[in-house]
């Protein structure tokens, strides 16, 4: 290869490392801001995680409340309170019969009471754990997420290491031809030096010559033009 074809070579090589450069920036910058959609999906999901941590240990004391109160019927309470108050309006009964049927009616109350808590707490019990059943839907969302955009952050990465090999062989023929370049400058520059010593060293003797009277060749006459 000659030296023009080697500067064009070289200077190819400079272009296109540029350029895989150029590539490789704008990789990085894309996986940047994938990392940071990533992040901020993390940090979605977290606290989604921390949401359904605090809605099961609400359900935990919920539930150990509702376990506590004992288990009835509240509308059938209900009835039967209904009963017992129509009988007391509707019959003339002895003062110590009456105190009996209102006990019993306050007793059937403070049942009625627990029962209706504990319908109350059912319903919030309900509420929460479809609170928890959208929360890890949310959570399932945001993990898919994440793992689509690291899916993607890899790709570019993946792809900045293809570039980077690249330019590192880019590189590696650049040094190589420049080498080559300046070796072939080296043998130009003594070459030159060589034919100029070898020019001097006749054009020495053509003096000579003249000093000398001596006829000189067209040979020596042609050697000062060079």
């Amino acid at each position: 290869m000659n030296k023009d074809l080697m500067v064009k070579e070289n200077n190819n090589i400079r272009r296109t490392i540029v350029k895989r450069i150029n590539e490789f920036n704008k990789h990085k910058r894309e996986r940047d801001n994938i990392n940071k959609i990533v992040q901020d999906y993390k940090e979605k999901r977290l606290a989604e995680v921390s949401r359904m941590r605090n809605i099961i240990a609400e359900l935990k004391e919920l539930n150990k409340a509702k376990d506590s109160i004992p288990a009835e019927d509240a509308n059938e309470l209900k009835k039967i309170i209904n009963r017992k108050e129509w009988f007391f309006q509707i019959n003339a009964l002895p003062i110590k019969d009456e105190e009996v049927i209102i006990n019993e009616i306050k007793l059937l109350r403070r049942r009625l009471k627990s029962a209706q808590e504990k319908n109350n707490v059912s319903r919030k019990i309900q509420g929460l754990i479809s609170d928890l059943e959208k929360t890890r839907r949310k959570h399932n969302e945001f993990h898919e997420l994440v793992i689509k955009k690291a899916g993607e952050s890899n790709e570019q990465s993946s792809l900045m290491r293809v570039v980077q090999k690249s330019i590192k062989d880019l590189k590696k023929e650049g040094k190589r031809v420049r080498h080559s370049l300046k070796k072939m400058e080296e043998k130009d520059k003594l070459r030159i030096s060589n034919e100029r010593n070898i020019i001097k060293e006749k054009q020495d003797a053509v003096i000579e010559k003249l000093k000398k009277n001596k006829k000189l060749t067209t040979d020596d006459l042609l050697i000062f033009q060079k």
